[in-house]
């Protein structure tokens, strides 16, 4: 094989453009003539890069100049290139001439020691640095410094999937994306009014964010922007409606609202019709096409404008005649007939199969006292999550929160189902997890089936600051296991007296908090039947005239934390030592609480460190469906 350099002159006939690129093409001698051949496409500093990713063809390779800034005025579009044949050989890469002086494939970039590998992408029109077009696909991003040259404000650094039409298969590898405060040399600036909101936007199918650094999501608008001294929403990577299936594995991803944002808009449906003949109780569609009793219907109403929408159960079918119940929403009632003519939706998607494994995911001390953050992860919409082998680091306090929302009330078969949340170590927290599965403003459908098995939450020289581990409201099929709570803060609460279904707590550590597991209803029954049973409570309450024993039988009680017996604490290493009483006491045999062996291996890691020492990527693996 050789390589054959050339000025290539095209004329885009329909478009009457014309352009010179300067290329490099990998010929192979010898391939069969029908074959497509691969390109290397170089664009060297100052060269067109836009002109370059219209050009390219499946299988392509565009090579950008090493420590080289390319910048335009508006994105650098990631066209469709057409269907392709739906394989990896259709993966169009843009990466940096420097691969060498990356991390090694598979390694998480630190940009502080590799920034020189990097090619630095700005826009300065306050637009995407990188957008996929309408239908693209198949796209890959290696080693490339994705920002903003500070006096534009940027909502989002690179987008996927915002234009209509499908868009898939997209691969971020070793980048660095930041606002343009933050640099490889100063990665935590003093200074917290950000020139971009949001690192990644996910509107598309098939993504992969892996061993990259986003870093600097935080603070307040920027002093060229009119909502100057307003807090932002500030958000890693945010999907507002997916639709997944999207892989978040070895990044390290930095925002003080949420790192990691699934939902926060109304995910759409092709189940649609208009309605008309509409009473309290029914409606005609114009199609029931998988339709089915006991769904949740939304139909817009009449009153107001713009027209909020209805929710109905649905009762009956007959024909194309829909019998309904209508529920309570914020913005409408159930005393309002639907529109006529108006339109119903029904069974539509959630985001789903989303994997984030092996991440650090950091709110740094410096952040304290600035704004309020929110999560680590918040999911308003999912199915089939794993979230396992993550570092969790807060200087301001958060949680992890499953808040189902139909945001704006047109997707009531909005849900959470089928989380594993599994071998992740949370430092500094104000609530290990908030859990709310049914949306308090908007009808929607009930989620449940979450696993919460071998984590460990702790705060040295703080834990005293901690109010819950576990807030439940709602839900159904809620396993709690083998978790270590250092805290002082109670181990359950539920503050709206909702019946959760299903709940079982067993072979943990934890504390009861100043009033013990607190339920809040009319019967004081929140958890009916759960299986509360061999975890380690320490008491903690104010109150202790009557017995841990007689409150929750089944159980252990350790006098305090210290008398749980663990092998170094003060190094934060939470397995139990051989001399605790706790040890081969849980109900499978094992220790109760973490198993740090198993989660030290999952998070490949040993130390408590924003910044650890990269580790290779996890290999992806489909979310187990129960």
């Amino acid at each position: 094989m050789f390589f054959l350099s050339l000025s290539l002159r095209r004329l885009f006939k329909q478009s009457l453009i014309q352009f010179t690129l300067t290329v490099s093409i990998l010929v192979m001698v010898g391939a069969v003539s029908s074959s497509t051949k691969a390109a290397t496409i170089i664009v060297p500093a100052g060269g067109d890069l836009q002109s370059a990713l219209n050009a390219a063809q499946f299988g392509d390779t565009i090579v950008v100049q090493a420590g080289a800034t390319y910048a335009t005025g508006v994105s650098f579009t990631l066209p469709n290139k057409g269907a392709g044949t739906g394989t990896d050989a259709d993966y169009v890469t843009v990466q940096t001439s420097n691969l060498a002086g990356l991390a090694a494939s598979g390694v998480r970039l630190n940009p502080a020691l590799q920034d020189a590998a990097l090619v630095r992408l700005i826009s300065t029109g306050g637009y995407p640095v990188i957008d996929a077009g309408a239908g693209a696909h198949h796209w890959k991003l290696i080693g490339l410094d994705i920002s903003t040259n500070g006096v534009r404000y940027t909502p989002d650094l690179v987008e996927f999937g915002y234009h209509p039409g499908p868009a898939d298969h997209f691969v971020v590898d070793r980048c660095f994306i930041h606002p343009a405060e933050v640099t490889a040399s100063n990665l935590l600036p003093t200074i917290l009014q950000r020139s971009a909101g949001r690192g990644i936007g996910l509107c598309a199918s098939e993504v992969m964010i892996i061993n990259s650094y986003i870093a600097g999501f935080a603070g307040q608008f920027p002093a060229n922007d009119p909502n100057v001294g307003q807090n932002i929403d500030s958000y890693g990577i945010y999907s507002p409606v997916g639709p997944g299936p999207f892989h978040i594995l070895n990044n390290y991803i930095e925002a003080q609202f949420n790192n990691i944002f699934l939902g926060g808009s109304d995910p759409g449906t092709s189940n649609r019709a208009t309605i008309s003949n509409a009473t309290m109780s029914s409606a005609t569609f114009s199609n029931v096409a998988n339709l089915q009793v006991g769904d949740l219907v939304a139909m817009q109403t009449a009153s107001a404008t713009p027209k909020p929408w209805q929710t109905g159960r649905v009762t009956a079918i007959s024909g194309n005649v829909v019998n309904f119940t209508l529920l309570r929403g914020q913005y409408a009632s159930p005393n309002v007939v639907p529109d006529t003519p108006g339109q119903a939706l029904w069974r539509g998607d959630n985001i789903h199969d989303v994997e984030i494994r092996g991440n650090t995911l950091n709110k740094p001390d410096a952040w304290n006292g600035f704004s309020n953050p929110k999560a680590w992860i918040e999911i308003k919409t999912g199915v089939n999550i794993t979230i396992d082998g993550n570092d969790m680091y807060s200087g301001v306090g958060t949680c992890n929160a499953l808040t189902a929302r139909n945001q704006n009330g047109s997707a009531p078969w909005v849900t959470i189902q089928n989380v594993q949340f599994t071998n992740n170590r949370m430092v500094g927290f104000k609530w290990g997890f908030s859990i709310q599965t049914l949306d308090n403003e908007q009808p929607n459908t009930v989620g449940g089936n979450f696993t919460i098995s071998n984590n460990l939450f702790y705060k040295p020289l703080q834990v005293d600051q901690i109010p819950q581990f576990l807030q439940v409201y709602d839900g159904n099929g809620i396993v709690v296991t083998h978790n270590t709570v250092v805290t002082n803060g109670a181990g359950l609460f539920s503050g709206n007296g909702n019946v959760v279904n299903g709940l079982t707590l067993k072979d943990n550590i934890l504390s009861t908090g100043t009033y013990g597991f607190s339920c809040f209803n009319a019967d004081n029954v929140c958890w009916p039947g759960m299986g509360l049973q061999q975890n380690a409570i320490v008491d903690t309450r104010a109150d202790t005239q009557t017995s841990l024993s007689s409150l929750y039988p089944g159980n252990y009680y350790p006098a305090s934390q210290a008398a749980v017996g663990y092998v170094d604490a003060a190094n934060s290493n939470y397995q139990l030592a051989p001399s605790s009483p706790y040890c081969n006491a849980a109900s499978d045999g094992k220790d109760v609480g973490v198993d740090m062996v198993a989660l030290l291996a999952a998070i490949g890691g040993t130390g408590p460190s924003p910044t650890p020492t990269p580790t290779p990527t996890p290999t992806p693996t489909p979310t187990p469906t129960p």
